[in-house]
């Protein structure tokens, strides 16, 4: 049974995998490995074939990673 999560209330634009891929410049299975292992925000279960991902969440996500390498 799939989980369908509902958006989060500060509704912001949502992105597609490869909206998402091509802003870290990674391939799919790099994304996936990253939400794994790294921290990375889950995609929003918006049906039963559709993800999608916070544009804000990625944004902090980034933002914070930089933050990791300036310190």
């Amino acid at each position: 049974m799939l989980k369908i999560t509902p958006p989060p209330a500060s509704v912001g634009q949502f992105l597609t995998a490869t909206e998402v891929t091509q802003r870290l410049k990674v391939g799919k299975s790099t994304l996936y490995r990253k939400i794994r292992n790294e921290g990375f925000p889950k995609p929003i279960q918006m049906g039963l074939r559709c993800a999608r991902w916070s544009e804000d969440e990625i944004k902090n996500w980034i933002s914070q990673q930089n933050e990791g390498k300036a310190a």
